[in-house]
């Protein structure tokens, strides 16, 4: 028979190995990125700022914590998160650092809670869509055709920057990465310039998820 005791404390060392491979804010970047869809180390190297050495080291303490896995595409390895749960794990991280943070970085949670994010829950995302409102994403092409929000339209924000021309007149909602993702700040100021009414959702896809709701796919 197993003692209990030794199986709690082989589970607490679970939970420990668990903790340490989320406790670094390159390592939360990345799994913030695989919450968008599979990439490559180049990829997120690219993507993180960091080199490749430093970022397939980061891959490799993640995936020896088992919270990611990797797969070989031809010649190239792609990583992708192993569970659903390893995103919900960031985001409870989020919630816990945004309860306990010192003061002096209120300010900070408060500029990307500005007048331009949209009060809305994935809940109620879905009943304010019948409304005609254009859901754009901002985010790259691979993010989007990875997994979107139900009828959002993928416009980078690269390609915003060359032309931030929209038809229509109505209300528009952005959304990137999540709460913390600056690049949905710049596509609203791009947006704002043609189309007065452009808020960005509090929430990305990784949430939507977490909700219970199910993405859509781009056609191959």
């Amino acid at each position: 028979m197993t003692n209990s005791g030794s199986a709690h404390a082989d589970l607490l060392r679970t939970f420990a190995r668990v903790g340490q491979a989320l406790g670094h804010p390159a390592r939360l970047r990345i799994l913030t990125l695989l919450a968008q869809a599979p990439k490559s180390v180049s990829a997120l190297s690219d993507a993180c700022g960091e080199s490749v050495a430093n970022t397939s080291a980061h891959l490799a303490v993640l995936a020896t914590a088992a919270l990611v896995v990797s797969t070989r595409d031809g010649r190239h390895v792609r990583y992708a998160l192993a569970h659903d749960a390893v995103s919900a794990a960031v985001s409870a991280l989020r919630e816990v650092g945004e309860a306990v943070a010192p003061a002096e970085q209120r300010a900070t949670f408060e500029a990307f809670r500005g007048e331009d994010v949209a009060d809305l829950t994935p809940r109620a995302l879905r009943g304010v869509l019948r409304d005609g409102i254009d859901l754009l994403d901002v985010r790259p092409h691979d993010e989007f055709a990875a997994g979107h929000l139900p009828g959002a339209v993928s416009m980078p924000v690269d390609a915003l920057r060359r032309d931030a021309s929209l038809p229509g007149t109505g209300p528009v909602l952005v959304y990137c990465r999540g709460r913390y993702c600056t690049t949905a700040m710049e596509g609203v100021r791009l947006l704002t310039r043609q189309r007065g009414d452009v808020k960005r959702l509090p929430f990305g896809v990784a949430e939507w998820k977490a909700a219970g709701y199910r993405l859509e796919q781009a056609p191959r």
